[in-house]
């Protein structure tokens, strides 16, 4: 059996039961666009955002085109290779 937690369901959880959810997607955008950081790992670290919300709020900004990524094998790091002009445009709509 196989079970994975979708995007959708960390998002439910995350709403209801980490008090920095929220939060977290702006300091992460904020990361991005200011430090320029082109990976998860460096982002985690800081943040110190845990690296699982971290990923998930990546993974959040590149479907709605936000940021352009790749996951890097098995390892899990996520890298950032373009920050689109979007991402700009909702920091300051939000």
């Amino acid at each position: 059996m196989y079970l994975t937690v979708t995007n959708y369901g960390f998002g439910m959880y995350g709403r209801t039961f980490m008090p920095n959810y929220d939060s977290a997607f702006r300091a992460v955008a904020l990361d991005l666009v200011n430090y320029d950081r082109n990976n998860s790992n460096d982002i985690v670290e800081a943040t110190e955002l845990p690296a699982v919300l971290v990923e998930h709020v990546l993974k959040q900004f590149s479907r709605r085109s936000y940021i352009g990524m790749e996951t890097i094998g098995d390892t899990g790091l996520i890298y950032i290779h373009s920050v689109f002009p979007e991402l700009k445009r909702w920091l300051r709509e939000s």
